[in-house]
């Protein structure tokens, strides 16, 4: 099983990046987010209640705080085009918590911070070069500017033979 962590979007981002990427046909395999732990996959002898206890005592230490979305970004020539998040003390202090807990728990090794890219809300990914000019173009006529209280993460999960992700549990701040 392969899962990761990340914070779920408030109704109205979330609706706006849906839109924006259902109007670029670039759709990803999950809704709209901000990931925190990037994809793993989970060791034989570890199961979601160990992977699940792991996270919620991590969670014991942090409290909610602001995220904010700046300008739009991108990686790779344009290959992924994103709304940067800032690298606040409260999105590293959760980050730190979350790698500590998954790493002695589950014994997956989870990347430090500072090798985690830029955190961010993917708009468009997997394009051409020819495709990812003009969704650029596009993204850059949308006031993206938000801020929001991070108040939740979720655990997502997917199978083997699964072709999306799905929420397995949602943690409250």
């Amino acid at each position: 099983m392969r899962f990761y962590v990340c914070i779920p979007l408030p109704v109205r981002l979330k609706e706006k990046v849906s839109t924006f990427s259902k109007e670029w046909e670039v759709q990803s395999k999950s809704e709209p987010h901000i990931t925190i732990i990037v994809p793993r996959s989970l060791p034989e002898g570890v199961g979601l209640r160990e992977l699940t206890g792991a996270i919620a005592g991590a969670l014991s230490s942090v409290r909610p705080f602001i995220i904010q979305c700046r300008e739009v970004g991108q990686f790779d020539d344009k290959q992924v085009i994103h709304l940067p998040i800032e690298r606040s003390s409260g999105f590293a202090d959760l980050h730190q918590a979350l790698r500590t807990e998954i790493e002695r728990v589950a014994g997956v090794d989870v990347a430090k911070f500072a090798h985690v890219p830029e955190p961010h809300i993917t708009l468009a990914s997997g394009m051409s070069p020819e495709k990812a000019e003009p969704i650029w173009d596009a993204a850059h006529q949308i006031d993206w500017t938000d801020e929001f209280a991070c108040k939740e993460l979720h655990l997502m999960v997917r199978g083997p033979d699964d072709p999306r992700w799905i929420v397995s549990t949602a943690f409250h701040l």
